[in-house]
């Protein structure tokens, strides 16, 4: 009787320890397979962190790209139409110099040029100004845009 008890009692402690390890087992596999799924998860979300940041940047880029489209527009059709003035001045200037005396015409022509010239002088001025003033702001808009 003693063996059988013996016996009996050494498959239960086996058997005890056998369970123990299977539970250690399945518990480590449950931790591995959360770790495998948060990993992934992470991964995923960061994935889709750097997909947000690259479709932002590109559009700031498109429209920092629209806007200097637009300035460099504005500075062309400023440009025409600043020369399409100084034509139109020269030819109201050509038709008025022609009924006046030729000295009187000298006269009046260099005083209506040097006047021109002072206004053209100052609009160039202002368009300069405008135009630095623009390139810095985008050139903050870039810097800042980069810092981000």
């Amino acid at each position: 009787k003693g063996k059988l008890s013996k016996f009996f009692s050494d498959q239960r402690r086996w058997s005890n320890e056998r369970r123990e390890e299977i539970r250690d087992t399945n518990a480590a596999n449950e931790r591995e397979r959360l770790a495998i799924e948060r990993t992934a998860r992470e991964a995923a979300e960061a994935a889709a962190e750097e997909e947000r940041e690259e479709i932002e940047r590109l559009r700031q880029e498109a429209v920092e790209a629209a806007e200097l489209a637009e300035w460099v527009r504005i500075e062309q059709v400023a440009r025409e139409a600043a020369e399409q003035a100084a034509r139109e001045e020269a030819e109201r200037a050509a038709r008025d110099a022609a009924n006046i005396s030729a000295a009187a015409r000298i006269s009046t022509l260099e005083a209506m040029f040097e006047e021109r010239l002072v206004d053209e002088a100052k609009d160039i001025q202002e368009m300069e100004a405008n135009i630095q003033e623009s390139e810095a702001k985008l050139r903050k808009r870039k810097r800042s845009f980069r810092d981000t």
